[in-house]
């Protein structure tokens, strides 16, 4: 009867356990009050200890709090890398550093015109790959420096350029003012009312052409290919 009486009570046990448990303990209380066979002293010892309080759920949720291992949340580390932000939660992009400006394009390289190695008398006659031209065939003669104040013939440019020179031109006539001051003796700077933008700068196979007028840029495209004629 003493055996029947004990339950051994774990707070790891599931809720259907603790109910089978209970049931238990109600079947076992009812042998307990027929006890006949057993002393009164013996029958209320086991049953008794028996019905020793059952420790409550909240008693069990504290202990598993106890017991609990405590782990820090995973820090997912976050890459930048070209302009962005990667990690699962953002995609920003970054704005670099470039000669470009809201006023004037990236700088562009062209294709190396094929007649560049070409010398001609007749300024004429020459045909280029691009307007304004930024390689090909050009004069024997020398070409004007400084601040010229007639347009240039595309040969005339490409002469310039194959010295290494920088070659500013600029439609409005109102824009004059603006470039003076970039002219040196490696900057020529040039009107051409036929340009299609506000203005457009030209070195050896490079190309910048500018909406509104941007000394800044003209300035430091000037000084990135000055005196560069790499390829010819």
């Amino acid at each position: 009867m003493a055996t029947a009486c004990l339950v051994a009570s774990r707070c790891s046990r599931s809720a259907a356990g603790v109910s089978e448990t209970r049931a238990r303990t109600r079947s076992s209380s009812a042998s307990c009050t027929k006890c006949s066979s057993c002393s009164l002293a013996t029958c209320s010892s086991s049953c008794s200890r028996f019905m020793r309080p059952e420790p409550s759920m909240r008693r069990c949720s504290t202990i598993l709090r106890d017991m609990a291992v405590v782990y820090e949340p995973m820090r997912v580390p976050i890459v930048i890398r070209s302009g962005l932000l990667l990690g699962g939660f953002s995609l920003i992009t970054l704005t670099g550093c470039s000669s470009s400006s809201e006023d004037c394009s990236v700088p562009v390289r062209e294709e190396l015109d094929p007649s560049h190695l070409l010398h001609i008398t007749d300024a004429s006659i020459a045909v280029y790959k691009s307007d304004p031209p930024t390689s090909g065939a050009h004069l024997a003669t020398s070409a004007p420096a400084g601040l010229v104040r007639a347009a240039l013939l595309p040969a005339i440019q490409v002469t310039i350029l194959e010295r290494g020179d920088v070659l500013v031109q600029y439609r409005d006539p109102a824009d004059l003012p603006a470039l003076e001051g970039v002219v040196s003796n490696r900057v020529v700077v040039a009107p051409q009312p036929s340009l299609t933008a506000r203005a457009v700068v030209t070195a050896w196979t490079y190309k910048l052409t500018c909406k509104a007028i941007d000394i800044e840029a003209i300035t430091s495209f000037a000084d990135a290919h000055a005196g560069k004629v790499q390829e010819h």
